[in-house]
């Protein structure tokens, strides 16, 4: 929600298009928050989901069982997308009136397929285009920012899921529109920018750092169509590349091939994801040899006269401080003690071998490695199922709890890191006024601030200091529309557990399927953020009610209290009515 930096023009036109241009950004962005990412598939990739998981049913693969919650989500986000709804109203309404009940029976996937099949036939000729002309449409509404944003998101995975990489994507973005100055927003500002995404595949010379072994053992294998160079005999655009960089070696050797890819980012990933497999290979011999590459490209068209060096994106679970401040130690410390002091030994056990395997994804870049050993430690931290009882559904009550429990205060807490990002001066400042208690900490302050009806009289002065983001303004009002009310906060925590419980089975699918089957799908990445995401969000509720326990906790029964909790939560937000939250229960619900 940063503002630009660079010369925006001023009305109420080109404040719509930087809010439309600056969700593009936070949608594409490496650390956004997981409920303003961008979604993993896209209405096409959802179709493909489920055309696999019914051929697998028929091939005796998996269960019937499986095919349910993605049936559920193609259902929803077809029904949801207003672009869909404008291109064929007649089909979606039968498709509304006529979608299989609940007792659907496997009898029913080849019928229900083709049907699926004919209604996406008809809208894959239009669909993107609809969504374009529908986001250059909407800068005349400017009252219709949800809207806005379903489609900014619709447009955004449809792009990655039809082979654009995602950081080409974000850095088109601010090239584009937070780099230069923009002296004046039109219509044709943004179809320019759509333009971009022409899906048509170009051929680039990609060029990679490799160590003299890898070098030597590339140059070996006659079958490869990569050549390996030394600096000198590099291209004189390629040298000016690499020289200019910081950790330049002129004995430094490289790997050159030649990959075709709807933009430069999508080839050079094709080539690391080579480099990769060839490493592990050499893990078939019975010496180990190191094998290394940088993580960066001399990326150039085949016709153009020169190139880009591109930083490629490796899957970082987690940012490393360099310098343990106070804060984290304190909180590793008490973390660290949770775990070794509040549990019986058992417990501990479980938890100390949950804790080592998911450790183990941070040292491989490798998403198939890291989705496996993630999922690992989530089998790990949650006890074996009854007899009778399907894994994933054991999975999904032991963790659906355990992970939505916190879900409104995790919420908050991205809301407000961003405000501190964007002005930071601001918002410390004015939380720190005679209306909030001292002793309670920047959340707490916010919180009341966003919902306490006796504060509203400030919401005017505090978005008066945010007012060149119109990103922040909307998500302050989209945060105080989604919790301000127990009906509103009741809607919003279930929403967000159907998209967990969607994602879980998801995640347990693709496990498998690497496992059994050796098949990757190429919305990898997105799903090994979301359970490690998943694994902390699970764990850290475990831990802080073992720690209000007087004696040491069994942590299956911990996570049977936290489901118990979770759902006597629920139960009382919806016997609370729809009208605002008392004070006193302000901070009940949203702490």
């Amino acid at each position: 929600m940063q503002p630009p930096r660079n010369a925006w023009p001023t009305g109420i036109a080109a404040d719509h298009a930087l809010f439309i241009v600056q969700l593009f950004r936070e949608l594409l962005g490496p650390n956004t928050y997981e409920s303003f990412r961008v979604s993993s598939l896209d209405l096409f990739a959802r179709l493909a989901e489920v055309h696999g998981i019914s051929d697998d049913i028929q091939s005796e693969k998996v269960k019937f069982p499986s095919l349910i919650p993605a049936l559920e989500e193609l259902k929803y986000s077809l029904l949801h997308d207003k672009v869909v709804s404008a291109i064929i109203p007649r089909e979606v309404e039968f498709l509304k009136r006529n979608w299989p009940p609940n007792s659907i029976c496997e009898a029913d996937i080849p019928q229900l397929i083709r049907f699926i099949q004919t209604f996406f036939d008809r809208i894959s000729g239009e669909y993107r285009k609809s969504l374009e002309q529908e986001i250059v449409a909407s800068r005349s509404s400017p009252e219709r920012k949800e809207h806005i944003r379903q489609l900014a998101i619709s447009y955004c995975s449809h792009l990655i899921n039809i082979g654009y990489n995602r950081q080409y994507i974000y850095q088109e973005v601010n090239k584009r529109f937070f780099t230069c100055p923009i002296r004046k927003v039109e219509k044709r500002t943004l179809e320019a920018f759509f333009r971009i995404f022409n899906e048509v595949k170009k051929r680039f010379y990609i060029t990679i750092p490799v160590s003299d072994s890898f070098s030597t053992y590339i140059s070996s294998l006659n079958q490869l169509a990569l050549s390996v160079k030394v600096h000198a005999d590099l291209p004189p655009d390629a040298r000016l590349g690499f020289e200019a960089l910081p950790n330049f070696k002129l004995e430094r050797k490289y790997v050159v091939g030649v990959v075709s890819g709807l933009d430069e980012f999508s080839a050079a990933r094709e080539l690391t994801e080579a480099l990769e497999s060839l490493i592990a290979m050499t893990y078939l011999n019975r010496r180990g040899v190191e094998l290394e590459w940088e993580n960066l490209a001399y990326a150039k068209g085949i016709r153009s006269h020169s190139g880009n060096i591109l930083k490629i994106d490796q899957v970082v679970l987690q940012s490393r401080q360099k310098k343990l401040s106070g804060r984290t130690l304190r909180e590793l410390t008490l973390q660290a003690e949770q775990i070794m002091t509040k549990f019986d030994e058992a417990s501990t056990d479980r938890l100390v071998s949950a804790v080592n395997m998911s450790a183990i994804s941070r040292s491989s870049y490798r998403p198939e490695n890291q989705l496996i050993t993630l999922w690992s430690a989530v089998e790990v931290l949650i006890d074996n199922p009854r007899p009778g009882v399907a894994r994933i559904s054991h999975y999904l009550d032991a963790l659906i709890p355990a992970i939505c429990v916190k879900y409104p205060r995790r919420y908050i807490i991205a809301v407000f890191d961003e405000l501190l990002r964007y002005n930071r001066s601001h918002v410390s400042a004015f939380l720190k006024r005679p209306e909030f208690y001292p002793s309670d900490d920047q959340y707490t302050k916010f919180t009341k601030l966003i919902f306490r009806d006796d504060l509203k009289y400030l919401h005017a002065e505090f978005c008066a200091g945010l007012h060149r983001s119109p990103l922040a303004l909307y998500r302050l009002w989209k945060l105080e529309k989604s919790f301000e009310t127990p009906q509103a906060l009741i809607r919003a925590i279930e929403g967000h557990e159907q998209r967990v419980r969607w994602q879980i089975s998801r995640i347990y699918r693709t496990r498998n399927n690497i496992v059994h089957s050796g098949r990757l799908p190429t919305f990898l990445v997105p799903l090994v953020i979301n359970v490690f995401e998943y694994f902390r969000s699970a764990l850290i509720p475990v831990l802080v009610r073992a720690s209000a326990n007087a004696n040491r906790g069994n942590i299956d029964q911990i996570v049977a209290e936290i489901g118990f909790d979770y759902q006597m939560q629920k139960s009382e937000l919806k016997s609370l009515g729809a009208a605002r939250f008392e004070a006193k229960d302000i901070m009940k619900y949203l702490r």
